[in-house]
């Protein structure tokens, strides 16, 4: 777009740049040239707001998907059946996680994330710390490469 030709009268500048604070502030601009820029710098900074809070969420999203990346397998437990499986486990993994909670009838939520190049197990919701130590040893037998290019599983209702 040739903005020659369209130049506000008293800076030299094309009609609905922004003016800078100092400025604004300063009384220069098109309210010198006889024009009220009050609206012109509100709408000024409301973009900048807007792009602002459109920047921040972007940077959230971001974070929110590099998070859920690192997540590799959920597992809801009810009474020591699986209610739940979302995420990459091999079957045997998936077997031997069935088979610990169905011995301790263990009700909760297990959380398998890579942290620092290794899976961690995490453990929420009234599983007890047996049933977690017996967890981490299942889930220690499979190699970290192998976790992570397992075939996704959805699963929910009990087995």
């Amino acid at each position: 777009m040739d903005l020659r030709g369209r130049r506000d009268r008293a800076r030299g500048r094309p009609r609905g740049v922004c003016l800078a604070p100092h400025e604004a502030a300063a009384g220069r601009g098109a309210r010198r040239a006889g024009g009220g820029d009050t609206r012109a710098i509100l709408l000024c900074w409301r973009v900048a707001w807007l792009v602002a809070l459109g920047l921040v969420a972007f940077v959230v999203v971001v974070i929110v998907s590099v998070e859920r990346t690192r997540r590799l397998l959920v597992v809801e437990a009810q009474a020591g059946k699986v209610a739940r499986l979302s995420g990459r486990a091999p079957a045997e993994l998936a077997a031997d996680i069935e088979d610990v909670l169905g011995r301790s009838r263990a009700t909760g939520t297990i959380v398998l994330r890579l942290e620092g190049g290794r899976v961690v197990v995490r453990t929420e919701k009234g599983i007890d710390e047996t049933t977690a130590q017996q967890l981490r040893n299942v889930v220690g037998r499979f190699p970290v490469a192998r976790l992570r290019t397992a075939r996704r599983v959805e699963r929910s209702g009990a087995r």
